[in-house]
């Protein structure tokens, strides 16, 4: 049976990492965006597809910042497990101003059948490219895994001890530094994604 190990994690721990000092400014930045898009959207009666938007790209931050939150403080498989709906909002906005057959779809409700893969959710952000096909669904399944109960996704509960053995943490993990670094800056990426859509959907797409 795995050791386990209870924490004993320092708050400022991950503060200082480049994907985090990287993730906040990414965040601040997207923020300040969206409050240009609120006082805009305040002006005029929003299109249906700024509606769509405004209904995406809000709760697609919010995610963000909130995984901002649990990395600082350690709780890496719940931020791991937030990535996938960041991901899924991400990747809505991109398919809502690239085809307006999506904006009526998601007015509809975006039902189940027809709702795009998690999958063609991500190839919408990375784009599709061929050599780039087996790692979009290798992260497909990280997502899946994360997000579902099964042994993958407790196998990522595991870090270093002090000692230097692989271990099952309660709480917060304290010594996964690399971890922290590639959800932060994809984290980072989606933020960007994000606002940048916002403002393109209320500046520059004129549908």
């Amino acid at each position: 049976m795995d050791e386990i190990a209870f924490p004993q994690i320092d708050p400022e721990t991950y503060t200082g990492l480049s994907g985090i000092v990287w993730l906040e400014e990414r965040l601040n930045d997207a923020i300040r965006d969206c409050r240009v898009v609120v006082e805009k959207c305040n002006e005029d009666t929003p299109t249906q597809l700024q509606s769509a938007v405004l209904e995406v790209v809000p709760i697609g931050i919010s995610t963000a910042q909130a995984i901002f939150h649990l990395l600082k403080l350690g709780f890496l498989p719940a931020a791991h497990a937030l990535c996938r709906p960041m991901f899924e909002y991400t990747g809505i906005s991109n398919l809502l101003l690239d085809d307006d057959e999506w904006v009526s779809f998601w007015e509809q409700g975006w039902p189940k059948k027809g709702r795009p893969s998690l999958t063609k959710l991500i190839s919408a952000i990375s784009g599709e490219r061929p050599n780039e096909i087996d790692a979009i669904h290798v992260l497909a399944n990280e997502f899946h895994s994360a997000v579902h109960a099964n042994p993958a996704a407790s196998k990522a509960n595991m870090a270093p001890a002090p000692s230097g053995e692989l271990v099952n943490w309660f709480g917060p993990i304290p010594s996964a530094p690399e971890r922290v670094n590639n959800i932060a800056y994809a984290t980072a990426l989606c933020a960007v994604i994000l606002a940048s859509n916002a403002k393109r959907a209320f500046f520059w797409d004129k549908r």
